[in-house]
């Protein structure tokens, strides 16, 4: 589950990265990106776990899973040194690299864990995938917020653009994990489901859709700094609620 999160966070992070506006970004804050993603990248390779069961998966799924984690990490590196050199074209190349390996481990995770879920491949894979989105929209966001403290004249487009993702991300979240629910419901037992449920939409769904909503109004007023801390408190209510959702997932086989 570790390794399937920190794969989610690194996916949502590339994607947001490949689709953000970066004429007017510094090459700095794309290397920063770049060596997150490289940590990330080392955590799943040690959190990573082959099922024993040979019943489970393919044995191969896990192995390239595990080889994917690698590869990943070591192109974070590699591209964090391309953005240190300028050579943007390069940097970028490695971005989009990085998301679609990325995009396939999700899908392999998924896979290795499947003992765990009640509901098609299909239906895990797209909420781990708004999952990651929203993820990424956020940590990018913020990120992207303290970039203004160094370079206070950078135009503040490019933050309106992860905002906006963030906001779009959040929504497709929670009509899936809606979705979900409604299907649940009938299954869901126990006080403490209950509990960790309200947890993970308090502070996974409405907390991203109440950050957006917020970063938008305040950047009507371009106040860079303001909007920063908003979208830290984003990050600390979305890694709670995808948390919580992954711990969901784990006890009730769906990913709520």
């Amino acid at each position: 589950m570790l390794a399937q999160f920190a794969v989610r966070l690194i996916c949502g992070m590339s994607l947001v990265l490949a689709a953000m506006p970066h004429k007017t970004v510094a090459s700095g804050f794309f290397r920063v990106q770049m060596l997150i993603v490289m940590g990330l990248g080392v955590l799943a390779t040690l959190a990573v776990q082959t099922p024993q069961a040979p019943s489970a998966v393919a044995p191969w799924i896990g192995q390239v899973h595990y080889a994917l984690c690698i590869v990943i990490a070591g192109l974070g590196f590699l591209a964090s040194v391309f953005w240190t050199l300028e050579r943007r074209r390069m940097g970028f190349a490695l971005i989009a690299a990085i998301s679609i390996l990325s995009l396939v481990a999700l899908s392999l995770g998924i896979l290795l864990i499947s003992g765990t879920w009640k509901l098609h491949w299909s239906c895990v894979f797209l909420s781990d995938l708004s999952s990651a989105l929203t993820l990424g929209g956020a940590m990018c966001g913020m990120l992207l917020g303290h970039s203004y403290l160094t370079a206070p004249t950078m135009s503040i487009a490019p933050l309106l653009r992860l905002n906006t993702f963030l906001g779009w991300a959040g929504i497709v979240r929670g009509v899936i994990s809606g979705a979900v629910l409604l299907v649940a419901w009938p299954y869901l037992s126990g006080d403490s489901t209950w509990i960790w449920l309200s947890l993970r939409w308090i502070a996974g769904i409405g907390g991203p859709l109440m950050v957006w909503q917020m970063v938008q109004r305040i950047l009507v007023f371009k106040n860079t700094q303001a909007a920063t801390g908003v979208l830290f408190v984003g990050v600390i209510l979305t890694l709670l609620g995808e948390l919580t959702g992954t711990l969901l997932l784990a006890v009730t086989g769906y990913p709520l």
